[in-house]
């Protein structure tokens, strides 16, 4: 897919937005960081998009296990959308602080300082029109479901507490079935498709090259 172009006026603002969208576990927070490890890091940032899901204060715990975390109303997209707006402007912004452990914020927020390059990633990045107006380049990470589920299990039993009956409960009634209908036809709108199966070294200057065939990208 060839690169996308932009108008002088997105072009001429602060930040350079770099959208990662794709399945769960597929590989997108690995090249995210990966990709930010590449560049200065006094010029780039990392906004993962789980950082915004919503507060969930009126309700127990079990309640908010309940939710459909996979659904696009499960996000602060909005807040998203804002918060990239004020980065290309150059002005920091706070952003929330999500424990899922607890399936709800916590009062703490993270300082993002305007930088030459912020990186967001999330399954449902390009879910919402607001969040993709601001973006001047989208990646979409493609890999299997049997290889995004394994990935998927290891991570949610052993760094978030999660027993293996829930993590495939959830990857069967929600996890799957909204990838299919909210973020696997976003990728229509991205400006390259990566394989996530090994996110390698060679991935990472692949991405990196086509980023840099976009006239908008600062470094």
């Amino acid at each position: 897919m060839g690169i996308r172009s932009y108008d002088e006026g997105q072009m001429a603002r602060g930040s350079f937005i770099l959208g990662i969208a794709g399945r769960s576990a597929s590989g997108k927070s690995t090249l995210a960081r990966k990709l930010v490890s590449s560049f200065p890091q006094d010029k780039v940032a990392l906004v993962p998009v789980d950082c915004y899901y919503r507060a969930r204060n009126d309700l127990t715990i079990e309640q908010r296990a309940l939710i459909n975390y996979d659904h696009p109303d499960a996000l602060e997209l909005d807040l998203l959308a804002k918060h990239l707006s004020q980065l290309r402007n150059g002005e920091a912004v706070d952003i929330p602080h999500y424990d899922f452990s607890q399936h709800n914020r916590v009062n703490e927020t993270f300082r993002i300082e305007p930088k030459s390059l912020i990186v967001i990633e999330g399954i449902l990045t390009f879910a919402d029109p607001r969040v993709v107006k601001e973006t001047n380049f989208k990646v979409f990470v493609e890999t299997s479901p049997e290889i995004s589920f394994a990935r998927r299990k290891a991570r949610d039993v052993l760094e978030r507490g999660r027993t293996e009956e829930s993590v495939l409960w959830q990857w069967n009634e929600t996890v799957e079935p909204m990838y299919r209908e909210y973020c696997e036809p976003t990728k229509a709108l991205a400006d390259i498709v990566v394989d996530g199966t090994e996110v390698n070294q060679a991935l990472v200057e692949s991405v990196i090259n086509a980023l840099r065939k976009c006239t908008a990208f600062p470094l």
